[in-house]
């Protein structure tokens, strides 16, 4: 669980910079933020004080959107995401940045519930809606960096860095006045979030080699019954081979090499099958 927070959570800053967009004229103003969930590195004390000041940021802006009489709902959702920086804060004090960053992140996902709201009846502007698209690429990449896991194959963490790039040109563009290319950007780093969420996870390497050893232990036993008890010289070697790369296989599982007991066991059991083809009795010609 831990793992999972310090991936999810630092990717989560860049979310909190995100939720500043919703002002389109203030965006992300913590470097040290920024670096840090684009390098992906481990959560610091440095990396929750910026989720922290992130959150308190975004908690005054909601304050400030529902005006001096906030409607009870308001009302009850800000003093939570006041409570959860509260809590942010004494967690880093106390020595654990994961769990500060977790709850800041869960602080700015209310103050931002707040802001939608607030602004969910007003006009629409291109700016608005480049920080919309904007705030759904960071919600997206977010979903992906969980989904993928605490370590991710280099293909797929190049996509997940190359979606947090644009989601920082995005960004940029923004500030720049530029929102239409700031939407453009900003549907890319979707579109490359959504191709990870989409996309079949490769099978665990330990199941993987598991399904593959069992698989080579059916065909070699099929083999055993299909060459008799009295095989050729020839058939008898590759069987003695099969069985040897299957010992193999099991050991390699067991010590957590997954890569060679998966090979030693689709090599064992590509031998059963050439001994099943070679020793299956040929078909009566006549019939």
């Amino acid at each position: 669980m831990r793992k999972w927070m310090r991936g999810a959570a630092l990717l989560g800053v860049l979310a909190l910079a995100a939720c500043d967009l919703v002002d389109p004229v203030i965006g992300f103003q913590d470097g040290v933020a920024t670096a840090e969930a684009k390098a992906g590195s481990d959560v610091t004390a440095a990396g929750a004080a910026a989720a922290i000041k992130q959150a308190t940021e975004l908690l005054i802006k909601a304050k400030s959107s529902v005006g001096s009489a906030p409607s009870p709902e308001a009302v009850q959702l800000l003093t939570r995401a006041s409570e959860m920086i509260s809590q942010a804060a004494a967690a880093l004090k106390a020595g654990d940045p994961g769990r500060a960053t977790s709850l800041a992140l869960e602080s700015a996902s209310v103050s931002r519930k707040v802001l939608g709201v607030q602004t969910s009846t007003g006009t629409t502007t291109p700016a608005d809606k480049a920080a919309g698209a904007i705030k759904e690429a960071v919600d997206l990449l977010v979903k992906a960096k969980v989904v993928m896991g605490p370590t991710p194959s280099t293909e797929v963490l190049q996509l997940l860095t190359r979606a947090s790039e644009v989601i920082g040109k995005a960004e940029a563009a923004l500030k720049a006045g530029d929102a239409a290319g700031a939407a453009s950007l900003a549907s890319e780093s979707a579109a490359i979030s959504r191709k990870l969420l989409t996309t079949p996870l490769p099978t665990d390497p330990s199941a993987k080699a598991a399904g593959a050893i069992k698989e080579a232990t059916e065909l070699l036993a099929k083999a055993l019954v299909v060459a008799g008890p009295t095989p050729s010289t020839e058939i008898a070697r590759a069987l003695a081979s099969a069985e040897e790369l299957l010992r193999k296989a099991k050991a390699a599982l067991e010590s957590r090499d997954f890569t060679t007991a998966t090979g030693a066991a689709t090599e064992s059991a590509a031998i059963s099958r050439k001994v099943m083809n070679a020793a299956a009795p040929e078909p009566d010609a006549k019939k």
